[in-house]
């Protein structure tokens, strides 16, 4: 009797010891599996479709819903990006919001996902370049949304800076509240010599005076009546970018229809960018 009861006791306590283990287990199993994060709008990047698509470019811009690296109009810039330099292939969707917003989402190889947005036009475009700007091993990620629909695009288009921060990624903060426009008042002022400008910025500590070329000077002279003796010119701001030897290059426009753009190189340093060097070109 002894026996009997002692063999079911230890029989209990084995199963119990089994039941514990497996689900110690499974606890383990669930905590290792990552959730998939949600888009803006709730939805999971697995709805996409994965099918490639020759919509045109106008199309694309404003009806696609989708990866971009499916979409022949792009020519293959989106196929095979590792974004983050980990070594695992990156992708970047499309998508608009209910209110009619467009939004991007970079999702990385690890699951994880950086968006992008929301721009009220659906005129601006996307091209990403990477650089490790704080050296720490990550790289970097700079999105540039040109505005296709407008003549003048360097008043429209959007830039934004992405930091890699203890394996996530932090949009830098240009002023307040201001993540994707990137601005560095310049004044333009005629001088008393014909077609000489003087250009400044007080915040770029840069003064140059510059004679306009005799190619660009019927163009100058409707710009200046347009706009006045003194342009001022406080609304601009950078339109493209480039990035090389750890330095975020910036350009910005300085008149309407003409060539001539600051180019603005800066670097990370003490969390934030710091302008290094100015020089006026012509492009």
């Amino acid at each position: 009797m002894r026996y009997e009861y002692e063999t079911k006791y230890y029989k209990k306590r084995f199963i119990r010891s089994v039941l514990i283990v497996i689900m110690i287990f499974i606890l383990f199993i669930l905590s290792c599996k990552k959730v998939k994060p949600k888009l803006m709008d709730g939805r999971d990047v697995s709805q996409f479709p994965e099918e490639t698509t020759s919509v045109g470019y106008v199309d694309f811009l404003f009806d696609y819903e989708g990866y971009l690296d499916l979409v022949d109009v792009l020519q293959g810039e989106f196929v095979h990006r590792d974004f983050d330099g980990d070594g695992q292939e990156d992708r970047v969707l499309q998508y608009f919001l209910q209110d009619g917003r467009k939004m991007y989402a970079i999702i990385f190889g690890s699951g994880e996902l950086l968006e992008i947005g929301p721009f009220e036009s659906a005129w601006i475009g996307i091209s990403i370049l990477t650089e490790d700007f704080n050296a720490d091993g990550m790289k970097d990620i700079v999105y540039i949304g040109q505005d296709m629909g407008s003549d003048y695009p360097e008043s429209g288009s959007k830039i934004a800076v992405f930091m890699s921060e203890n394996g996530t990624y932090k949009n830098v903060e240009w002023t307040e509240n201001q993540t994707t426009e990137i601005r560095f008042p310049v004044s333009c002022k005629k001088t008393d010599h014909k077609y000489e400008v003087n250009i400044s910025s007080r915040c770029l500590n840069f003064e140059e005076f510059y004679t306009i070329p005799v190619d660009e000077r019927e163009v100058y002279d409707s710009y200046f009546v347009e706009y006045g003796e003194d342009t001022g010119k406080e609304e601009n701001m950078a339109w493209r970018a480039d990035v090389r030897d750890q330095k975020l290059i910036l350009y910005e426009k300085l008149f309407y229809r003409l060539p001539e753009e600051l180019q603005i190189e800066l670097e990370w340093s003490e969390d934030r960018f710091s302008v290094c060097n100015v020089k006026l070109i012509s492009q």
